[in-house]
């Protein structure tokens, strides 16, 4: 039986949407892990210093802003979810719906177009002491429901890779 590959599915639905921003798919093989990396480049005109998670201080010109969502075997949790905006488990066995992963990658589209607007209107608050997207459930459900109601979502389910499937 040929299984759809996680990965192959969300780089294909990624390069798809043409996301304007550097994106990464990196596969931690022993960890039954995938992380999905967005990077932006938000300009800092004013050079004010900033701190990320790391307490690393920057007053650059230019930053480096990273959304990452993280999803694993369910079971095999080793991560901190503090590095991720969600963590999304999925089931060994049953896998997740092609539907699934299709909203997955909509609602990051979404998301990633706005980290500029919302970054201009961060620098233009006084009293904004932190600059942080959110994984808003609601939103992504509705994407999902709007999936069902138009019938392209699908329950066509995709699974981690195996060894052998990986090129």
């Amino acid at each position: 039986m040929n299984r759809a590959n996680i990965l192959n599915v969300f780089e294909q639905l990624i390069e798809e949407s043409y996301f304007h921003c550097e994106w990464a798919i990196e596969w931690q093989e022993r960890e039954n892990e995938i992380e999905l990396v967005f990077q932006m480049n938000l300009e800092n005109p004013n050079n004010l210093s900033f701190k990320d998670n790391y307490d690393n201080i920057s007053h650059q010109t230019e930053l480096v802003y990273n959304v990452k969502i993280m999803i694993y075997k369910d079971g095999y949790k080793r991560f901190s979810d503090k590095d991720y905006i969600v963590s999304i488990p999925v089931n060994s066995e049953r896998g997740i719906d092609y539907g699934k992963c299709l909203a997955i990658v909509k609602y990051l589209k979404n998301l990633t177009s706005s980290v500029d607007v919302k970054w201009l209107d961060f620098l233009s608050e006084t009293d904004a002491e932190e600059f942080s997207l959110e994984w808003k459930w609601s939103d992504f459900e509705a994407i999902q429901n709007r999936l069902i109601e138009s019938n392209r979502y699908s329950k066509t389910p995709i699974y981690f890779p195996h060894h052998e499937d990986i090129n």
